[in-house]
């Protein structure tokens, strides 16, 4: 009876334990890189198998351009056993979820150049720009992170550079917020990661009122 029950014991390890060698290779937040090996593409993510550093696994981001054969760096978020895609119609045994994932095409190619899935480091806690519109009555008061490329910036305003930040969560306006700080560098077209205190239906006098506007960012480049 001890030698079945070991016996159960020892063949469930020989499942279990390469899902544990893999989580313990890529720990949360840790940076790793690897080449990609399969590409599949659904629902807004991109699926990348990779050969990682000493094991081979699937990593789902944000979608992303790629191809196989590149090099991939990528940061983990959260390991999902046993995850299933109903848009990919699978199951994936065993997956990473990544919060930036970093292609580095080959320096011989004419597609030289990283390409972030983001665009800017996505810091924890980021909110799509739509995302604050639309909840900015429970947000306001709070510290809110959002990014996106300035598409217009005025410095010296009433003491402060005035940020018209953009992501691309809604077309158009939908997806641009007010951003206020004391950051003189920004330029348009730059890309950042902001985290100030939400306000709504702020009046300033002189025909500046806001229903919703980020004050006193801290942006990040």
């Amino acid at each position: 009876m001890k030698l079945n029950r070991f016996k159960h014991f020892f063949i469930a390890g020989l499942f279990i334990l390469p899902l544990m060698e893999t989580a313990r290779s890529f720990t949360e937040d840790e940076l790793q890189t690897g080449t990609i090996l399969e590409i599949l593409e659904s629902g807004g993510y991109s699926y990348f198998y990779i050969d990682g550093r000493d094991s081979t696994f699937w990593i789902a981001v944000r979608e992303t351009p790629a191809y196989v054969g590149a090099k991939i760096t990528f940061q983990g978020q959260m390991w999902m056993p046993d995850f299933n895609s109903s848009t990919l119609g699978m199951t994936f045994p065993n997956i990473l979820f990544s919060g930036d994932a970093y292609i580095v095409k080959s320096e011989d190619s004419s597609m030289s150049q990283v390409v972030q899935s983001n665009s800017v480091t996505r810091l924890p806690g980021t909110l799509p720009i739509i995302d604050v519109y639309r909840n900015s009555e429970k947000l306001a008061g709070d510290s809110v992170i959002v990014q996106g490329e300035a598409v217009k910036v005025m410095h010296k305003v009433m003491g402060k550079t005035w940020i018209h930040l953009r992501d691309d969560s809604a077309p158009g306006d939908s997806a641009t917020i007010i951003i206020t700080t004391l950051d003189t560098s920004i330029k348009v077209g730059n890309i950042i990661s902001a985290q100030g205190i939400l306000a709504i239906d702020k009046d300033f006098g002189f025909g500046y009122f806001y229903s919703v506007i980020m004050e006193d960012a801290i942006l990040y480049k």
